[in-house]
């Protein structure tokens, strides 16, 4: 009996999962209910409205960034296109000439503008008062300026040039010499020389009152302290003394005066332009540092006065006998400054001439210098002269903004000295 209950519950299971295996296919199967698709809801934004307007509009919370007060436009900007330039031509250009096999490609080529039309020269004189930067020089340092930490530096005047023009000082004229040829000396030089075209700015080199400014004339009112030479020349007696000594600076050879007697002028105010009046060989500005009192024999070395260049400093020194005096055969020695990185010739300048008169050059009254060698990037130098037939060489670090001490002097000789008796 227990058999028979077992097989029938068996069974009865068996027909409830088929049963229920239908229904699920059933409920599964394709239906005949149509589908119902709902209708897009209704656009009502229309395409004028600005839809960055409208989220503007409705807010980002409480702790959101307040809403602009500028009006909010409701359009959108219009991109402007590009006109069409009608002038162009468009030549056709064979698939050949291009490499390839496709179709003719059209070209479009814009007509050349016409060549610029001359500029008389005599305009371009009158008008040229500053040039392209063709040559260029670093940017200086700014005065006043004094690193010496003894204080024997005085860099107070800037350069009178402008950068953008020739503010390098001539190497081959320097302060206190008669120039390069031996044969054929130049005057002794009482100032510096920047070679420039006609029309280059010259600006004031520190603040003061102008004392002297000839306006072009070349009659015998212009003659500055009785020397044609100068040429149309600007003078300044500055406010700020040295030592109570008063300061001037002079600017020779002008081809145009700006500033009258009584002027009152700053630090860089432009005050004449570059000429080639008076005694030159080409157009040029002749700066002068006169020291204590306006005249010819009082000048000092321009170059110790006027700031260096950014990443420059300066070379003073003396040239000096083995008993350390300066004689007159040691005047006019030529000095050598050699790189030491490569070996290669940095600068090379001459030594003071002195003519013992009352129109002589001075040694600065710090330095008591002989030669002087302007705007030396820094870095580790050889500086060599010859004297007395020895070739003497002192080795020297530059230091950006600061004058640079060297002495060339010599070695005693050695004497002869009397054999030992060796008896």
């Amino acid at each position: 009996m227990r058999r028979k209950k077992h097989g029938l519950s068996s069974l009865l299971i068996v027909i409830v999962i088929v049963i229920g295996f239908g229904v699920l296919l059933w409920l599964n199967g394709p239906q005949d209910v149509p589908s119902v698709i709902a209708p897009p809801n209704p656009v009502t934004a229309t395409p004028e409205e600005n839809p960055i307007a409208r989220l503007l509009g409705q807010g980002f919370g409480e702790d959101s960034t307040p809403l602009p007060t500028v009006a909010i436009p409701d359009v959108l900007p219009t991109i402007p296109t590009l006109a069409i330039d009608s002038n162009t031509t468009s030549v056709a250009v064979g698939a050949g000439e291009l490499g390839g096999e496709t179709a003719p490609i059209a070209l479009v080529v814009t007509p050349t503008l016409p060549p610029p039309t001359p500029v008389d020269a005599a305009e371009a004189t009158e008008i040229a008062a500053t040039r392209d930067p063709d040559s260029w020089q670093p940017p200086a340092l700014i005065p006043p300026l004094s690193k010496d930490p003894l204080g024997n530096d005085h860099y107070w005047f800037m350069r009178p040039l402008d950068a953008n023009a020739n503010n390098w000082v001539l190497e081959v004229y320097p302060y206190g010499t008669d120039g390069p040829s031996q044969d054929n000396p130049l005057r002794q030089h009482h100032g510096i020389d920047m070679s420039n075209r006609v029309g280059e700015r010259v600006r004031a080199a520190a603040a003061g009152v102008v004392i002297w400014s000839a306006d072009g004339r070349q009659d015998e009112v212009d003659y500055f302290q009785n020397s044609p030479s100068y040429g149309n020349v600007i003078l300044i007696e500055h406010y700020n003394q040295y030592r109570g000594q008063t300061l001037y600076t002079l600017y020779g050879h002008l081809s145009a005066a700006f500033v009258e007697v009584g002027d009152i002028v700053e630090m860089g105010e432009v005050i004449g332009l570059v000429g080639n009046t008076g005694q030159v060989t080409g157009p040029h500005l002749h700066f002068e540092v006169r020291l204590d009192e306006n005249k010819y024999g009082s000048t000092v070395n321009p170059v110790l006065w006027m700031v260096p260049y950014v990443g420059h400093g300066v070379i003073a020194g003396q040239v000096l006998d083995v008993s350390g005096n300066y004689p007159s055969s040691l005047h006019d020695t030529t000095v050598t400054v050699r790189r030491v990185r490569d070996g290669l010739t940095q600068s090379t300048t001459t030594t003071y001439l002195y003519l013992n008169s009352s129109s002589d050059i001075n040694a600065d009254p710090n330095w008591q210098e002989n030669f002087v060698v302007a705007d030396v990037p820094v870095g580790t130098y050889d500086v060599i002269a010859v004297v007395d037939g020895q070739r003497v060489v002192e080795r020297i670090n530059v230091i950006e903004g600061m004058t640079n001490w060297v002495e060339l002097k010599p070695e005693p000789r050695p004497t002869d000295e009397p054999a030992e008796d060796e008896s």
